[in-house]
């Protein structure tokens, strides 16, 4: 017959292995789970659109099977697609933005597209990076100004707004509470109960 452990035993190893196992879950949510999650808030998916130039007159069409055909022989510019940047700012800005003027490109390669015939991309991803960078030259609505008021204040119940840069501080914030946690399961498990 094996001999039990003795408590100090029990505890010695539910600590360690509580404290691996933070250590493991709160570095993946940290490191792997809240970069994922903060790509896909902080960036933006645009529609894309060929430019069509008819009667002197420049037009942006969506960048479809149906539309390319039919409006193939007025392209404007073959070696682009184009993008709305209003599709892309925070709404509190998207207000200000002039649709009419915020029209930026994007080379067929970044697309992997040879072509706007046989290119069939009808979205693409801006990262958080690229945003600001247009937002630095957005044209807004006559009368009407973006200012950083207007941007999207960080947060502390939302930790997406802290940046990309709220990796640790969420890291000590998580294994802080996972270590509450198995502290009050260990003395729940480990503690004799007063008589």
């Amino acid at each position: 017959m094996k001999p039990m452990l003795s408590s100090h035993r029990k505890t010695s190893i539910f600590t360690a292995v509580w404290l691996v196992g933070s250590l493991l879950v709160s570095g993946y949510f940290a490191f792997v789970l809240f970069p994922q999650i903060y790509s896909r808030r902080t960036s933006a998916l645009v529609r894309l659109f060929f430019q069509t130039k008819a009667k002197g007159e420049t037009t942006y069409l969506p960048n479809t099977p149906n539309w390319r055909e039919a409006h193939l022989d007025q392209l404007s510019n073959s070696s682009y697609l184009y993008f709305d940047l209003c599709e892309a700012v925070p709404n509190s800005v998207r207000v200000a933005c002039d649709s009419s003027a915020n029209w930026y490109p994007i080379d067929l390669k970044d697309l992997g597209c040879n072509s706007i015939k046989g290119c069939n991309a009808s979205t693409y991803h801006l990262s958080e990076e690229q945003i600001s960078q247009y937002i630095a030259g957005l044209t807004t609505l006559p009368g009407r100004t973006v200012s950083l008021q207007d941007l999207p204040r960080p947060s502390l119940s939302d930790p997406v707004s802290w940046g990309s840069g709220a990796q640790w501080p969420i890291f000590f914030i998580s294994l802080f509470a996972a270590i509450k946690l198995g502290r009050g399961i260990g003395e729940f498990l480990f503690t004799p109960y007063a008589k």
